[in-house]
């Protein structure tokens, strides 16, 4: 049907299920870019669907375009991607965004 090409904040999805990003770069906001999708010869998307798992869903006519997403807590956040065809044929992909708190983390003070 297509070849699905999503990358968030640069780190391509490929096989993962989960993609991890800090508060920080959560509260800044996530860009998601699947415009390097491409559907099969002679066919063309119609219908982008996005569900980012926190309450954002945004839909529209034609191929995907680059989204910028606040995540303003922490938390897994299951996202979902369908891209329609011309032909009518979707394609849908599902994922996490986990926001969360490194496990460790180096504080640098100017008075140490």
């Amino acid at each position: 049907i297509a070849s699905l090409s999503l990358k968030v904040n640069g780190d391509t999805l490929g096989n993962q299920d989960v993609l991890k990003f800090n508060p920080d770069e959560g509260r800044y906001g996530l860009i998601f870019d699947a415009t390097s999708s491409t559907p099969t010869s002679g066919t063309r998307f119609t219908r982008t669907e996005w569900d980012f798992g926190n309450g954002v869903k945004r839909s529209y006519n034609g191929a995907p375009k680059v989204e910028r997403i606040v995540y303003a807590t922490e938390g897994n956040f299951p996202v979902t991607l369908k891209l329609q065809t011309n032909e009518l044929k979707t394609i849908e992909r599902q994922f996490d965004i986990a926001i969360h708190k490194p496990a460790a983390s180096i504080q640098v003070s100017t008075e140490e």
